[in-house]
């Protein structure tokens, strides 16, 4: 009798010991996103009353309202992935680091982008070497956590949590570059989506352009990674791992 309650409270021991690990996993991981969930609606919402004449423009609610709301379902997710233990713990934890990685390659970009003039094909071809770039190191997160032998599930997390990380830290930075403003306001009147817009105010359109786009980052980023991560973790698992023989 006492043989068989040991081997039923053993899955609570080994749970409870493995608790700690995990909370010092999440806890972190979950603060860093509040916070750049909490520094975007920030942004979002200074830029809007530091410039109100962008609320006189035609469907200017909806370019506000828009990135607002996929933070509040960044919001929720978070909550939610960084409350579930098992092999996420480790997916989240590789996630981080790749998105902190992949935020700072696309930082690069942007200000690549918004001070370096150059061609248009130029302009193109850099985009594509980052964004494959970006695509890559997504891919190369789920690789990791499938090597670690986290499930194909597991590895299209920490490759979508990654894209979370890296577009909540990317965003905050170009909405922070809309103080600027960046791009000029001289720039966005020779735009032909402002002239075709209806708008009269360049700058109220640079505003919501910038809106426009965290919104568009924010929702394909985190299904790029989960994509991207899935197919890495795919190969991580197929490869074989080496052992080692005594000789």
């Amino acid at each position: 009798m006492l043989r068989s309650r040991e081997r039923v409270n053993a899955p609570n021991r080994r749970a409870n010991l493995c608790l700690p690990i995990f909370l010092s996993i999440m806890i972190p991981i979950r603060r860093l996103a509040l916070a750049a969930i909490v520094l975007n609606v920030a942004l979002i919402a200074i830029r809007v009353s530091s410039y109100r004449q962008l609320l006189a423009m035609p469907g200017s609610v909806s370019f506000i309202a828009k990135p607002l709301i996929v933070l509040a379902v960044y919001f929720a997710v978070v909550m939610w992935m960084t409350s579930v233990s098992g092999d996420r713990a480790v997916a989240l934890s590789i996630g981080t680091s790749f998105g902190l990685v992949t935020a700072a390659v696309q930082i690069i970009h942007l200000f690549i982008e918004s001070f370096v003039p150059t061609e248009e094909l130029v302009t193109g071809i850099t985009a594509l070497v980052f964004m494959v770039g970006t695509f890559l190191l997504w891919t190369v997160a789920g690789y990791v956590a499938g090597r670690r032998g986290a499930s194909v599930g597991a590895a299209a997390t920490a490759g979508s949590w990654a894209a979370i990380v890296c577009m909540l830290i990317l965003v905050a930075v170009g909405l922070a570059l809309s103080f600027v403003p960046i791009p000029s306001v001289s720039y966005v009147s020779t735009w032909s989506e402002f002239r075709e817009s209806g708008w009269t105010d360049a700058t109220a359109f640079g505003i919501a352009n910038t809106f426009d786009s965290a919104y568009s980052h924010l929702l394909v980023g985190p299904i790029a990674g989960a994509i991207t991560g899935a197919i890495g973790g795919l190969v991580g698992r197929q490869i074989p791992s080496r052992t080692l023989t005594r000789p």
